[in-house]
């Protein structure tokens, strides 16, 4: 570190001042006197007469100036002194990556997290006992250990209860955080970290200022796979299932990106609940390339999964990711004797699990969401009693709940001519493009009122039916209930795009409801606040380990600032619990960025806290720079001043 003071006083200003008058005494010239003298030859013999006024002469007073002056600028920083008398750093801040690259295995059997552990604890053994230390822990943000300065045995605490965090760790933004001690000439910052190897890291490009700074490389570079997207994509003719057992038939999907590891064959698993539920086997490409591999699988809806690959590498944390079964849109029951076009509309949607039972057979929901009467039934069919199913579906069918009764057979009908469009059930709808030639007349018990959805003049096609009076005292949610008063035969909509549309809104309106709300299966990625919405009472977060996350209330909702952990998170509500799946899903892998080129990569250097102002050869000391002026005296004497006779 160059000085910029000496006595309180900026270097250059008491440079000027003595420099001014070593360059007017060496320039002032004493007017000659001439002196008569009866021989010269003593003169001679004393020193060879130099003319004052010959070029030779002024070349010589020149450099005899420059000799000067730098003996004036030995002394002065001799006064200055620029050598710290104690090299070691005073302030001290060490970051140490903890993202996931950090759990690689190394040789030795420990991993890169492990070794930047052992050389920042050997770091600050052998710096200075009362050193100001500042612990800073590059994850997806930085995290201060303990929240400030530490003694070196405190830090020395901190750094054995560290671990890896399962994160993409963000180390600019560690290094601005330690930006504080830039400015301090007695501190110095150490990155330990397997992406800051060479010199010409971008780290150093976002360092200004006189503190040290020293990035010091862990790990080395090695193949890699690791998952880096799952998704869930349904088949489109799923086998048929029974609603007892839940399971739904889908292909697991994932992308797999690999480094080092080309054409190796690597097994895949889905595994849910603790068992397996799909394997396959995929054959990793090119350096950086993304495979994509499909898994057949059998997933309950609403479930957690998780895809597992055996890359064989030395990062297993990437060798895994958590995904989330999507909620079946209603699982649906199907009572007919047999119409195959509203059976195929009703199985377009790959995610419902479809029952179908003929009226015989056809006793209770058996879970069900929503339960599709297709024609009479038996009037002795007795009320299902099950409260989870959310509504039903009568087409032509008369109404075992006893809310309506239909007419004993169907009459013809005009067009369309009334129709409610802002009800649910008809959006996207133009119901008077559909031709409906026959319908049954219906008429309401007397608990219950109609609540006409489309109507040809005076006659329901489409009807809701709704409790003429509130209950007085809180009772069960009932079921809902829409009529389709004319079979589909005696219509056009078996032909017609509105024929899905218009059943499917029905499904969905009917499903609907508290307890058929799906959970959050949108991915989520470590080291992303996690929002929850929260209801009349707070609930909690527990994690992958089963231990409370800490929430904070931001707004109207509670962010899990810190999931740094992936896994299956458990959201417990009062309003209902739900898992949440959080994975890493980051294509860093092994490598070290950014790698080291054999005529950059340094000799294996001993860590030190030696303080940014230590930056001259070791050995040097302000003596050392006032011998030198006196020497340099001594010879610009002997050069320029001794037995010189001038005659001018």
């Amino acid at each position: 570190m160059i000085p910029t003071t000496i006595l309180g006083a900026p270097v250059w200003l008491v440079g000027t001042a003595v420099a001014l008058p070593v360059l007017a005494a060496f320039f002032y010239r004493r007017r000659s006197r001439v002196v008569e003298v009866p021989a010269v030859t003593i003169w001679r013999q004393v020193g060879r007469p130099t003319d004052v006024r010959s070029i030779r002469t002024l070349l010589r007073s020149l450099a005899s100036l420059a000799v000067q002056l730098l003996i004036l600028a030995l002394l002065l920083g001799a006064l200055a002194n620029p050598f710290a008398t104690d090299e070691q750093a005073r302030r001290v801040a060490v970051i140490i990556d903890c993202g996931a690259t950090m759990q690689t295995n190394e040789a030795g059997g420990r991993t890169r997290f492990t070794a930047a552990i052992e050389a920042a604890s050997e770091l600050l053994r052998s710096g200075a006992v009362d050193a100001e230390v500042h612990l800073v822990f590059a994850a997806h943000r930085p995290l201060a250990a303990q929240g400030g300065k530490l003694s070196v045995p405190a830090a020395l605490a901190s750094l054995r209860a560290a671990k890896a965090l399962d994160v993409e760790s963000d180390l600019p933004a560690a290094l601005r955080a330690a930006a504080f001690l830039r400015e301090d000439t007695s501190a110095t910052v150490v990155v330990i970290s397997d992406f800051s190897g060479s010199p010409q890291s971008t780290l150093r490009s976002l360092w200004a200022g006189p503190a040290r700074l020293s990035l010091v490389l862990v790990g080395t570079d090695q193949p890699d796979a690791g998952v880096t997207d799952v998704w869930v994509e349904p088949i489109a003719r799923p086998r048929t299932v029974d609603l007892e057992e839940g399971l739904v038939a889908v292909r697991v999907g994932a992308s797999v990106c690999s480094r080092g590891l080309s054409g190796r064959v690597v097994p895949v698993r889905v595994v849910a609940d603790g068992k397996m539920a799909g394997t396959a086997e995929l054959v990793l490409g090119d350096d950086d390339a993304r495979v994509r591999v499909e898994v057949p699988a059998l997933l309950q809806p609403g479930s957690a999964f998780e895809v597992q690959i055996d890359s064989g590498d030395a990062l297993p944390v990437d060798d895994r990711a958590f995904g989330m079964m999507p909620q079946v849109r209603g699982s649906v029951c199907l009572v007919t004797r047999g119409n195959p076009s509203l059976e195929a509309a009703l199985r377009a949607d790959p995610r419902v699990a479809l029952r179908v039972d003929s009226p015989e057979r056809f006793r209770d929901p058996r879970g069900a969401r929503v339960i599709v009467f297709d024609g009479p039934i038996a009037t002795s069919l007795p009320a299902p009693a099950d409260v989870r199913v959310g509504g039903y579906l009568l087409i032509a069918s008369n109404d075992p709940l006893g809310a309506a009764r239909l007419s004993p057979a169907p009459a013809a009908v005009g067009p369309v001519t009334h129709w409610s469009g802002g009800h649910a059930v008809l959006a996207d709808v133009t119901p008077d493009l559909i031709t409906i030639r026959r319908a049954f007349d219906i008429e309401p018990t007397d608990a219950f009122a109609l609540r006409s959805l489309v109507t040809a003049g005076d006659k329901s096609l489409i009807a809701e039916a709704v409790l003429r009076e509130e209950p007085a005292a809180p009772t069960p949610v009932p079921p809902k209930l829409i009529y389709w008063t004319f079979e589909l035969s005696d219509t056009d909509l078996e032909t017609r795009l509105t024929f899905p549309v218009l059943l499917w809104n029905t499904i969905d309106y009917l499903g609907s409801g508290e307890e058929s709300e799906a959970p959050d299966d949108s991915p989520q990625r470590t080291g992303r606040a996690f929002n929850i919405d929260p209801g009349t009472e707070l609930p909690r977060l527990l994690g992958p380990d089963h231990l409370p996350v800490e929430l904070t209330r931001v707004g109207k909702r509670l962010v899990a600032r810190d999931v740094v952990r992936q896994g299956l998170y458990q959201v417990l509500d009062p309003s209902g619990d739900r898992t949440v799946a959080i994975s890493l899903l980051s294509d860093r892998g092994t490598r070290t960025l950014p790698p080291l080129e054999p005529h950059d990569a340094p000799a294996e250097p001993r860590l030190s806290l030696r303080a940014a102002r230590s930056l001259v050869p070791d050995g040097l000391s302000w003596k050392t720079l006032a011998a030198a002026a006196v020497a340099l005296g001594l010879v610009e004497w002997l050069l320029f001043h001794r037995r010189i006779v001038r005659v001018g």
